[in-house]
């Protein structure tokens, strides 16, 4: 808590309190501070930690925002994976049929046509991790205390997209894999 003349605060008290029964503490100091002042000003009082609030509200606000528009961005992102691995799998769908036909197993085929998708995720990962480096370092700069960054941030980051990834592509491969060489080539 903090307690200053209104209009100056040149004069200013710092009294911390026990949280409990802060209406009957604040009754007290101020029927104290009317007995000891000598100047008949209209005092003003605050809390350290709504002060604070204050100040970091916009930090909280662009937090929330970022976190917002990440996950619009990952679901973008999955839409068009998801295309990208239907249009592929469609291209390559009589390739697969014929692999089966001559003996290929499941886990091949996945891994063939996972593979593509798996080096574009890390690709795009290394491409990314320099980038938010540099950006999240410059942000935590502006801060008197900051947090170093970790790489465990980045570990996590690249497990996340990584599985994500796979499941959105999963499901077209697996079907694609699944399907009757039979069928896939009868149109040939």
């Amino acid at each position: 808590m903090r307690i200053g003349l209104a209009k100056k605060w040149s004069g200013v008290l710092a009294i911390k309190i026990a949280p409990e029964n802060i209406a009957a503490t604040l009754a007290y100091i101020e029927e104290n501070y009317r007995k000891l002042a000598t100047t008949k000003m209209p005092y003003s009082v605050s809390f350290f930690d709504e002060d604070f609030g204050k100040v970091y509200k916009a930090d909280r606000q662009l937090g929330t925002l970022i976190y917002m528009f990440s996950m619009v961005a990952i679901v973008i992102a999955c839409l068009g994976l998801y295309g990208l691995t239907m249009h592929t799998v469609n291209v390559r769908l009589r390739e697969i049929g014929i692999r089966k036909i001559l003996g290929a197993e499941h886990r091949q085929l996945v891994t063939i046509l996972g593979r593509k998708f798996l080096i574009l995720i890390l690709i795009s990962f290394a491409i990314a991790t320099p980038v938010a480096y540099y950006f999240m370092d410059q942000w935590l700069q502006n801060f008197a205390y900051h947090t170093h960054i970790s790489i465990f941030s980045f570990v996590i980051a690249i497990v996340s997209m990584t599985f994500i990834a796979l499941a959105t592509v999963g499901g077209q491969v697996w079907k694609a894999v699944l399907a009757k060489p039979t069928e896939v080539l009868r149109s040939e």
